[in-house]
């Protein structure tokens, strides 16, 4: 799945100090940057927030690496409505030009619904 650059948003981890600023991220999982570490195989909690507001509220992930300062996290057991506020947020990202891939995000919506 394509991932899409979300330099503008940050994520908050429940239970940890301070916002993280997001790489990237698709229907399946986020990159984000961290100096703290996060051990691989750990779950986690976050939402993801602009400027203004949460977009999503507490999605559940799991953390899949920590190279550097890179952070990477798949995602699971997403809601109905966490699913579709992603979809959401990564639509508004590709039509407001800030990425160059294409998305299908049918696809990637009907492949995490599965999963629920």
């Amino acid at each position: 799945m394509p991932r899409l650059p979300l330099g503008r948003f940050t994520i908050h981890v429940l239970r940890a100090k301070g916002d993280f600023p997001i790489l990237d991220a698709s229907m399946a999982g986020i990159a984000f940057t961290a100096d703290t570490p996060f051990a691989p195989g750990k779950s986690i909690v976050m939402d993801i927030e602009d400027m203004e507001r949460v977009r999503v509220r507490k999605i559940k992930c799991s953390i899949v690496h920590h190279t550097g300062q890179r952070v990477g996290c798949s995602f699971y057991s997403l809601s109905r409505k966490q699913t579709k506020d992603l979809q959401e947020l990564l639509l508004s990202v590709r039509e407001a030009g800030e990425e160059d891939f294409p998305v299908d995000m049918d696809s990637t919506l009907d492949l995490d619904l599965g999963m629920i």
